[in-house]
């Protein structure tokens, strides 16, 4: 059996990065990193930011392994933070990271995220799919929470069972999903075969982490910092797979909430006096003054200190494993989940990611069962979608008209072309030329001409619903016969008449959840009167 494994939104090395659980378009950052060193006695882990395709083989028995003599099964360990940044250089204050992953791993630098939420995130990490198929567009009420995750039944097909299908032993600690907590922690999702899992409403007190363990108890750690606590367990559990890893590969899943929460913001966009062309809860900020700057400083040390425990923790497991001489069998995977917004002001960018501007996010995919059988992998290396249902949440400071929050973008890197392009439920659109703007400072939607908007707005709508391989896919849609396979395929004048009998996308109204009716689809642009 083999399938695809995608991680998208950072770099990655050896260890694996996930997100935080609030978003939405936030002031870009590019500040220089802090100075404070880190906090006394905690473990740590990295993260970093890319797109990354790996295809793995798993044989589909010890007997299969034996006659086809093919190498041993791999060893994986994926460590996902919380809301770590990139591009503000949190890596640098990551020695152990450096040490282990980036001198001695690949670093992905094409990586964007398709849902910059946390949990929704985290849904797509377990499903391999867009927010739009798993219907998982929130951190908790109708839209998303542990309860939505079971009552979908989305734990029914998901990457723990699809590795324990092929022989492999699976481990979670850490974070899981917002609404995971004492009154439900005994109805666990199955799959894994040791389940600890931080529980409501202790998941973000770094001083008082309190687990569940396979359902059965709630273990209090009241005084201890959950990145030691995490490290303690992760070790332990490598302890005992260690012991049969030659009969039975492993799966190791760790997700502290570190560094978790962040307010980002650079001196080109967030102290940017013309704001126009922007959406307008966006337009409607006032610049920041000096104590609001001092505030996001001191977030950003802290941040800092956070990360140098997932550090130590990294350094601990590589360790650990190289020990028991599995260094060479073990591919670690280090995913870094940002929870910005659309705008790719944050990361670098060549192809949000999910490693683009100011929207990284890791993300782990896996194909569906066709892919994960062999049949076809995914063709489509230029463009992806992004998605956002829900009110920007700030965790620093008041924002007004958060509802309008609510849009849909199109990502698309190629030779030669950079292009984030957004619609808004409020009637915006936006569109940046990230090689000539890397900041994404000037909104030249207006100054576009029709031809390029035209094929924008169709990819837009090709990804919108699309699902399997109709995703990896999207130029097919509108081209049946195979000739055009890019943007710069399409951009041929050939096909000007055709884009303009194509359709564009229209959101209603900004609404707090994901309704399909909201998203209507109407002719393309004929003139330039654009909104």
């Amino acid at each position: 059996m083999k399938f695809d494994l995608l991680l998208a939104s950072a770099s990655l090395i050896a260890t694996v990065n996930a997100g935080a659980c609030f978003s939405g378009p936030i002031i870009p950052t590019s500040v220089a990193p802090a100075t404070s060193s880190g906090r006394n006695n905690t473990g740590s882990g990295s993260s970093s930011q890319s797109k990354l395709q790996v295809q793995v083989e798993f044989p589909e028995s010890k007997t299969e392994t034996e006659t086809k003599k093919t190498p041993k099964r791999p060893n994986i360990i994926f460590l996902l933070t919380d809301d770590q940044d990139l591009h503000m250089n949190s890596l640098h204050y990551m020695p152990s990271v450096r040490k282990h992953l980036i001198e001695k791993g690949t670093t992905f630098k094409n990586h964007f995220v398709t849902s910059a939420i946390c949990c929704p995130s985290r849904v797509s990490v377990l499903k391999g799919q867009f927010a739009h198929n798993t219907k998982f567009t929130d951190v908790n009420g109708e839209f998303g929470g542990y309860d939505k995750f079971l009552r979908e039944g989305l734990n029914k097909e998901y990457l723990p069972k699809w590795l324990q299908d092929a022989g492999y032993s699976t481990y979670y600690i850490g974070k899981l999903l917002n609404g995971y907590g004492k009154q439900n922690y005994q109805q666990t999702p199955g799959g894994w075969t040791d389940f600890d899992v931080l529980v409501h409403p202790y998941i973000y007190d770094n001083f008082h982490p309190v687990f569940a363990k396979n359902g059965e108890k709630i273990d209090d750690f009241e005084g201890t910092f959950q990145v030691d606590v995490i490290r303690d367990k992760a070790l332990n559990i490598l302890s005992d797979a260690l012991k049969v890893v030659d009969e039975k590969p492993f799966f190791l899943y760790i997700a502290p909430t570190a560094p978790h929460t962040e307010m980002l913001y650079n001196q080109a966009n967030s102290q940017q006096a013309n704001v126009s062309g922007k959406p307008g809860y966006i337009s409607r900020l006032p610049l920041l003054n000096d104590e609001e700057i001092d505030t996001l400083d001191h977030w950003h040390r802290q941040r800092l200190r956070a990360l140098q425990s997932v550090d130590e923790l990294l350094d601990s497991v590589v360790r650990k494993v190289e020990e028991a001489g599995q260094g060479d069998n073990t591919v670690h995977l280090l995913f870094l989940r940002q929870r910005l917004s659309t705008w790719d002001s944050t990361v670098s960018t060549p192809g949000k990611p999910h490693l683009t501007k100011t929207t990284s996010m890791f993300r782990l995919s896996f194909a569906d069962q066709a892919s994960r059988e062999g049949t076809q992998r995914n063709r489509n290396r230029e463009s992806f979608a992004v998605e956002f249902w829900r009110p920007y949440v700030s965790e620093t400071f008041a924002i007004q008209d958060i509802v309008e929050n609510v849009y849909r973008s199109v990502r698309v890197v190629g030779s030669g072309y950079s292009y984030l392009y957004t619609v808004w439920c409020t009637g915006i659109h936006e569109l940046y030329d990230n090689i000539k703007d890397p900041e994404q400072l000037h909104n030249v939607y207006k100054e576009s001409p029709i031809s390029l908007l035209n094929r924008l707005d169709a990819l837009l709508v090709a990804l919108k619903d699309c699902a399997g391989k109709e995703c990896s896919t999207p130029w097919n849609q509108l081209h049946p016969s195979g000739n055009v396979q890019n943007l710069r395929d399409a951009l041929d004048s050939k096909y000007d008449d055709f884009y303009q009998t194509t359709q564009r996308l229209e959101i209603k109204e900004c609404l707090n959840g994901f309704y399909p009716e909201n998203e209507i689809l109407v002719p393309a642009l004929t003139s330039l009167s654009k909104n």
